[in-house]
């Protein structure tokens, strides 16, 4: 427990306690809640959009997306032709990036293609992903989506990566050169099973 001697004192001088602040953000049939942890008597940390829910403008954009690409799960039915809408939507995505991000994610869907066929491409927060059993396995976080110097290839639960106790689930990528491609495809062949 705390050492109430401890805690942060206040500009009043006064013991801070630690409240949580939860707000909540309505992506349609997704319900988002930030726990933000403040103290007693301070003013909780603004976003870089000057409101207090705790998530940047890209945040809310991909969670929303998110939960439209649930919606539209939920209405595509199953077999082929969702799979199909699917794939579409991870071309969609592909052909809408510019720049690094576009030749990135090109190639990552040409390694994925060839050397985990059996995981469908989709979309995960607006990514191109490519999934096992409707679970996402590996994606591309392009820079531009919340503009960082780099984007990720990432890889979920799902993947078959383990490597005893502790493994790297992510790696940034500036570009696809022959090494990294070959890099690539032996993490692809081994997260995909």
């Amino acid at each position: 427990m705390f050492d109430r001697g401890s805690q942060p004192l206040g500009a009043s001088g006064r013991t801070l306690y630690p409240q949580i602040l939860e707000k909540r953000i309505d992506c349609g049939s997704l319900l988002i809640i930030s726990a933000l942890r403040t103290y007693e008597g301070m003013e909780p940390m603004a976003s870089n959009t000057g409101d207090e829910t705790g998530f940047t403008d890209a945040e809310r954009a991909a969670m929303k997306q998110r939960a439209a690409e649930l919606r539209e799960q939920g209405r595509s039915g199953k077999g082929a032709a969702k799979r199909e809408r699917e794939a579409q939507a991870c071309l969609d995505a592909i052909a809408a990036l510019t720049g690094a991000d576009k030749q990135i994610a090109e190639r990552l869907h040409a390694i994925v293609t060839e050397e985990a066929p059996h995981l469908d491409p989709k979309t995960w927060y607006g990514f191109p992903s490519y999934a096992r059993d409707g679970k996402v396995v590996v994606f591309y976080q392009p820079a531009s989506k919340f503009d960082t110097r780099y984007g990720t290839v990432g890889f979920n639960e799902d993947a078959l990566l383990d490597d005893g106790s502790f493994w790297p689930t992510a790696f940034a990528v500036l570009e696809v050169n022959d090494e990294i491609e070959h890099r690539l495809r032996e993490l692809v062949r081994k997260a995909a099973g």
